[in-house]
Parts: C-alpha cells; sequence; structure tokens
C-alpha cells in the first residue's frame, strides 16, 4: 500500500515536472520571438532617427547656402530651397507614418503576447 502511494507520487511528480519543462521551453520560445521583433523595431528605430539627422544637416547646409548666396539669388534660392525642404519633409513624414504604424502594430502584438 506504502509503495503504490508512493509509485503514484512519483509519478504525478514526474508527470508535473514534463509539464513545467514544457511550459518553461514554451515561454522560451515567445521571449525568443519577441526579442526578434524588438530587434526589428530598434533597427527600424534606428533606420529612422539616422533619416532625422540627415534631413537635418540637409537643413543646415541650405540654410548656409542661403546665407551665402548673392542677393540677387535670394528669393530664387529660397523659392527652390523651400520646395526641395518640402519634398524632402514629405519623403520624412512618410517614413514617420511608416514608423508609427509599425510601431502600434508592435504594441498590439506585444499586449496580446503578453496580455
Amino acid at each position: 500500500m506504502l509503495m503504490e502511494c508512493w509509485l503514484e507520487l512519483c509519478w504525478w511528480l514526474c508527470d508535473q515536472v514534463c509539464s513545467l519543462q514544457s511550459q518553461v521551453e514554451s515561454y522560451r520560445q515567445e521571449l525568443d520571438k519577441l526579442e526578434l521583433i524588438r530587434s526589428d523595431w530598434q533597427m527600424e528605430k534606428d533606420s529612422l532617427e539616422g533619416a532625422v539627422v540627415k534631413l537635418r544637416q540637409e537643413l543646415k547646409t541650405r540654410e548656409q547656402k542661403l546665407n551665402a548666396a548673392p542677393v540677387g539669388k535670394v528669393h530664387h534660392n529660397i523659392f527652390t530651397g523651400f520646395i526641395l525642404f518640402l519634398f524632402t519633409l514629405k519623403n520624412a513624414f512618410s517614413n514617420l507614418t511608416l514608423y508609427l504604424d509599425t510601431h502600434s502594430i508592435l504594441t498590439a502584438i506585444f499586449q496580446v503576447n503578453l496580455g
């Protein structure tokens, strides 16, 4: 009788350990997936930050060229520079919109996976 109870307890404990090991492995796989998503998100963020830095540099360069231009060419340069700036700004906002959409999707995925 005591031996049967002991064996039953051992089998139950083995089942519990196997179940816990399976859960741990499942959590590890989920964490790996989330880490991959986080890594992709970080690369996108870094890329967009690089684009912003580049745009700031372009703006600074254009301002310097504008300040160095002769007075007769200033109006033409202002208009051309402004059009180019608007075009660059439009592209930056497109990239930012894509980034924000991606961020929203990833946030939703994180909340679903962690919730």
